[in-house]
């Protein structure tokens, strides 16, 4: 799993919750107090966490829905892909036109909009603040060990894994 933060403002001065994100997923996965998996797929229709069409971060972010207030304003989902090595999430900066397409393998991607960073450390000489970056993580179904429905993360004494996510930087004209 890779735990990167992306910000595409070049200078950290803009937070993520204004670039606009497109996740190629039809649901995504309940969570707990905690913050595990509960196994319960949710459709993304009418919620804030459909993303099928490019929104605005904070739109998906910033609602009363259950599972927003849950994760502190914020999300820390994982979807589940619909397609694989087929631009299955386009994060961009609108104001410099800067973009982030992934493609991958894996079946599904956690979003995590930073919301639970805190304000004590630097990046760049910049401070460390709530949506500074955003982590987008491509996987397996998190918690998919103890959970038969979901596609198998269990490997044979022989078997070897890999996986691939391939990350695309770009620039679109406004």
């Amino acid at each position: 799993m890779n735990h990167s933060y992306f910000n595409l403002s070049g200078n950290l001065r803009r937070d993520i919750l204004i670039y606009t994100l497109a996740i190629k997923s039809n649901k995504f996965l309940e969570i707990d107090q905690e913050f595990i998996p509960t196994g319960k797929c949710i459709e993304v229709d009418n919620t804030p966490f459909d993303f099928r069409s490019k929104r605005v971060i904070n739109t998906g972010t910033r609602s009363s829905h259950p599972q927003d207030v849950l994760a502190g304003e914020g999300c820390d989902h994982s979807f589940l892909l619909d397609t694989n090595h087929d631009s299955e999430i386009v994060l961009k900066d609108n104001e410099s036109g800067r973009t982030l397409t992934i493609e991958t393998d894996q079946a599904g991607v956690v979003v995590y909009s930073g919301n639970s960073l805190k304000s004590d450390g630097k990046f760049r000489s910049t401070q460390s603040r709530k949506y500074l970056g955003i982590c987008l993580e491509t996987l397996a179904l998190l918690d998919a060990i103890y959970r038969p429905h979901f596609p198998s993360t269990i490997l044979d004494i022989d078997q070897k894994y890999s996986s691939v996510a391939v990350y695309k930087f770009g620039v679109e004209k406004n």
